[in-house]
C-alpha cells in the first residue's frame, strides 16, 4: 500500500465522517482545503491527538498535528506539522505553508470565491530494531524519504452555500526508499449549506464530500461521506453525526470566548463497520483563538 494513507485529520471534520472540504473554516483547513483559512475571523492555533483503531491487538496507531492560521490584509497564513505514527515501527510527517485569498472583490461575483494554495513536504521513517538491522536488508540502507509537493484549494460562497474543491499530493511525490513509491493525489468535492436558527439549534448544517484517490496500482478509492453539525447556546456547544461506507462518527464541542481570546475543546468519535475488534478512533482537540487586528 502506498504511504501517506487517507485516515482524515481534525476533530470536527471526524464528527461527520472526514465530510469536511466545503467547510473548511477551522485551523485543520489546510489539511482538507487551503482555500477554508480565509474564513477565520481570529487568530488560531490548534494541537490534536487521534488514537486510530482502539482496542485492536498489537496495533498502536497515533496522529497528532499542530497548526497555527493568522489573517491579515493581504490574505491568511497558516504553518501545520502533522504526524503519523506505529510505535516504535514507522512514522509520517507533513509541514505544510498555507496562503488563502478572498478574489471576490476583484472578480465582481457578488459572494465570496476563495482560492488557497499549500506548499507542503512528506516525510517517512522506518524505526530499525536489532532485528531488522541484523537483516541487513538493502532497502534499509536509508531509513527514511522526503518530497515536496502543492495543495490547491477553492471555495465558492453564495449565500448560504458552499461548494469546495480541493486536489492534494498534486506532484505526487515519490518517497520510495529503493523503488518507486509514489503519493497518490487526492481529489476533494464537498458541498454544505447553512440553515437559519431554528429554536434552539443554530447554524445548522448539512454537508456531502466525495473523494477521489489513485494510487499507483490504479485500484482507485472513492468515498462518499456525509454529516451534519449544528451549535447551541450561542455558537457554546456543538453536535456533530455522519457516516459513510466504512465508518459512523460523531463528536462535540464546547466554545468559550472571554474577551479577545477563546478556547475551543472538540471530540470526536469514528466506529468502523469493517474492524470487528475495534472500539474506534478517538480524535481530540484544543484551539486557542486570539483577535488580532489585520495588518
Amino acid at each position: 500500500y502506498p504511504a501517506f494513507q487517507d485516515t482524515g485529520w481534525g476533530v470536527r471534520a471526524g464528527g461527520i465522517a472526514n465530510s469536511f472540504t466545503a467547510i473548511s473554516d477551522d485551523a485543520s483547513a489546510p489539511l482538507w482545503n487551503p482555500a477554508g483559512i480565509s474564513q477565520l475571523e481570529m487568530f488560531e492555533a490548534c494541537f490534536m491527538y487521534n488514537k486510530l483503531f482502539a482496542g485492536v491487538d498489537n496495533v498502536n496507531l497515533n496522529q497528532m498535528y499542530v497548526s497555527a492560521v493568522y489573517p491579515a490584509e493581504i490574505g491568511s497564513f497558516g504553518i501545520t506539522v502533522t504526524d503519523f505514527s506505529l510505535w516504535k515501527y514507522y512514522k509520517e510527517n507533513m509541514f505544510l505553508m498555507t496562503y488563502s485569498n478572498d478574489f471576490s472583490e476583484k472578480i465582481e461575483l457578488g459572494f465570496p470565491i476563495i482560492a488557497g494554495l499549500s506548499l507542503k513536504y512528506l516525510s517517512h521513517t522506518y524505526i530499525l530494531d536489532e532485528r531488522t538491522i541484523d537483516i541487513d536488508d538493502p532497502v534499509f540502507d536509508k531509513i527514511s524519504k522526503g518530497a515536496f509537493t502543492p495543495d490547491i484549494g477553492i471555495l465558492l460562497k453564495p449565500y448560504n452555500f458552499s461548494l469546495g474543491v480541493s486536489v492534494l499530493n498534486i506532484l505526487q511525490p515519490d518517497i520510495g526508499l529503493k523503488t518507486e513509491d509514489k503519493v497518490p493525489m487526492i481529489i476533494r468535492f464537498g458541498t454544505a449549506y447553512r440553515f437559519n436558527d431554528w429554536y434552539l439549534f443554530e447554524n445548522i448544517t448539512p454537508t456531502f464530500d466525495v473523494s477521489y484517490r489513485k494510487p499507483a496500482d490504479n485500484n482507485a478509492d472513492i468515498k462518499i461521506s456525509g454529516g451534519i453539525e449544528t451549535w447551541f447556546s450561542y455558537h457554546t456547544f456543538g453536535v456533530r453525526m455522519g457516516g459513510n461506507d466504512r465508518e459512523i462518527t460523531t463528536g462535540f464541542s464546547y466554545n468559550k470566548t472571554f474577551g479577545k481570546s477563546g478556547f475551543q475543546i472538540d471530540y470526536a468519535f469514528l466506529f468502523p463497520l469493517e474492524l470487528g475488534d475495534s472500539s474506534g478512533s478517538h480524535r481530540i482537540s484544543l484551539t486557542y483563538k486570539h483577535f488580532l487586528e489585520k495588518r
